[in-house]
């Protein structure tokens, strides 16, 4: 792993969200999986990276791409929140590819405030038994839900995190209808309400930051506006 690389999400985070004011102190961030508890073990359980699918990338399904992390879990694994936020609504139904075998099934979407008075969201997804539903307000460090289920074949259970900034064409990381976190490979049929992407540059214009190495230029700049 390079220097940039082990730039971890811990650290980016915690650097990214310090109010302007030198003066405050920094948020307290902590790891999303309950049996995580060093950057090292951060980075061992990665299981698929960021821009998998883009040309030089590793492969993801051939259609989509990763505008996330995965991170290999045990069913039933707690999922703890990464920062202060309200849990989104949209946590309270089923969506679309969270399920296993890309079927209907669960993600917590966690919204936070941006030192400029807009909001980022976090997507927590493939999870189960939500302890918390739309409008909570949490902390880091709370449990918001379990790892849920996923076929053995594709990697088993893990949990999916995406972190969507806010840029000119949508407000405070508004998600799109379909595909979060997974926009669709340009060139590939497009399903009506999701996006495409053909390069890590056109993932950032969409508002999608890498968890690991982006989210901490992106909060600490300008909100990740273009």
């Amino acid at each position: 792993m390079t220097a940039r690389v082990t730039a971890l999400l811990i650290v980016a985070l915690t650097a990214g969200l310090a109010s302007a004011d030198e003066a405050a102190p920094p948020p307290v961030v902590h790891y999303p999986l309950d049996t995580i508890h060093s950057d090292q073990g951060l980075l061992g359980r990665l299981m698929c990276p960021w821009g998998a699918g883009l040309p030089g990338y590793p492969r993801y399904n051939g259609t989509h791409i990763h505008a996330g992390m995965d991170l290999r879990a045990t069913l039933g694994e707690p999922v703890l929140a990464l920062v202060d936020g309200v849990v989104d609504p949209r946590s309270d139904a089923p969506h679309s590819g969270y399920g296993p075998g890309w079927t209907r099934g669960w993600v917590m979407i966690v919204r936070s405030p941006l030192p400029d008075g807009g909001s980022f969201l976090i997507v927590y997804g493939h999870t189960q038994n939500h302890r918390v539903v739309g409008g909570t307000p949490v902390r880091a460090g709370d449990v918001l839900s379990e790892v849920g289920p996923w076929l053995d074949s594709q990697g088993g259970p893990h949990l999916h995190l995406t972190v969507r900034m806010p840029t000119t064409a949508g407000t405070d990381g508004d998600l799109p209808r379909y595909g979060w976190g997974t926009p669709t490979l340009a060139g590939c049929p497009v399903r009506e309400g999701a996006e495409s992407a053909a390069t890590e540059d056109e993932l950032v214009r969409l508002g999608y930051r890498n968890p690991l190495t982006t989210l901490r230029s992106g909060l600490a700049a300008d909100g990740g506006r273009e």
